[in-house]
């Protein structure tokens, strides 16, 4: 080999170098070339989390399929990196249950959650488990002999001198009876809480409840005690508020929209709005909701980016629906007959 050969290929052995460590080096912290828009950006990543493991997850743009990957058979989970920042289309199905939409945003060098996936199955599994039924109201079945409560809770009525006249409204915490006085003030046991007095309106009815905190009830007003140590009125519903197994959020709703309530800071977000009249409304579990219109039971998430996704679960005759927390099964009062679901989550 000549000396001029050596240095032609000395040459081009260093072009070719100064040409592709760079690219390797960008490669490597996630560079990638838009072919879309012809430039060099920096990629992100989605993170699943899904109820049940081992759901398909396909990931598409412009309808185009980019990738399709299964979450882990032990955690459920799925990491998936190096996607150019735009929008895509996510399908998370799996064999026998309703499937999970959405259009999430890829951001550069940022990870983009839908870690509260939970996909229901199609086949809800009822069995009739009671007869001759008369009613059936928030997990109390009525017999024509017999009332009985499917959860099994029983609320202790306190002694009648603990409720005098001074009290509007009264509860029970634990062992706690806390009251609610005519002139405003919320007392627990003998104490009386440090507050800016409630204004008590002649001829409202009163409730209190314990919703992560004591919430005042005036007819369909619902008062929050803020930082001021002031009740606030944040929402108004003509149904009882349902507070989520984890405790941070409320779900309320009226004759045809549902609404969920952060705690932590006291965010509002607007779910759906439905033709038909909403009669039940219970948590599934912290990301989920079910509720039942005139023959039809659906189940709806909470997150409300994109489309928020709503299942139908059953259409059937029915008078009222009951979630328990405790089995995790749906309760469904069809013609008299009282039918239980299979678990629906875990």
């Amino acid at each position: 080999m000549t000396q001029k050969t050596r240095n032609i290929l000395f040459t081009v052995t260093t072009l070719l170098f100064l040409i592709f460590a760079p690219t390797v080096v960008f490669y490597s912290q996630g560079y990638r070339f838009d072919f879309d828009n012809f430039e060099i950006v920096q990629t992100g990543a989605f993170y699943f989390y899904v109820i049940p493991r081992e759901a398909k997850i396909s990931i598409t743009k412009k309808d185009q399929l980019v990738i399709e990957k299964e979450t882990s058979f032990f955690f459920g989970t799925s990491y998936i990196e190096n996607l150019i920042p735009q929008k895509y289309r996510v399908v998370v199905s799996k064999d026998g249950y309703h499937s999970w939409e959405k259009n999430l945003d890829i951001n550069p060098k940022k990870v983009t959650e839908a870690n509260n996936i939970m996909l229901l199955p199609k086949d809800l599994g009822l069995v009739v488990i009671e007869e001759n039924v008369l009613d059936f109201s928030n997990g109390v079945v009525t017999l024509d002999d017999s009332t009985y409560s499917i959860s099994g809770d029983i609320e202790e009525l306190p002694e009648e001198s603990i409720i005098d006249e001074d009290v509007l409204a009264y509860m029970i915490s634990g062992k706690e009876v806390i009251t609610l006085t005519k002139d405003g003030f919320i007392k627990k046991g003998s104490g009386v809480m440090k507050m800016k007095p409630l204004e008590i309106v002649e001829g409202v009815e009163y409730k209190l409840y314990y919703l992560n905190s004591i919430v005042v009830r005036a007819d369909d007003d619902f008062y929050f005690l803020n930082k001021d140590l002031e009740y606030e009125l944040l929402f108004s519903s003509p149904n009882d508020p349902i507070l989520s197994p984890d405790k941070n959020k409320l779900a309320y709703f009226n004759s045809n929209e549902i609404k969920v309530l952060f705690l932590s800071d006291l965010e509002q977000v607007f779910l759906t709005r439905v033709s038909k009249k909403i009669k039940d409304l219970y948590w599934l579990n912290s990301h989920y909701l079910i509720f039942n219109v005139s023959g039809e039971i659906k189940s709806i998430e909470i997150d409300n980016r994109d489309k928020v996704n709503t299942v139908d679960l059953e259409y059937i005759d029915h008078e009222s629906i009951y979630f328990n927390q405790k089995n995790k099964k749906l309760y469904i009062l069809s013609n008299n007959q009282l039918m239980e679901s299979r678990k629906m989550v875990p």
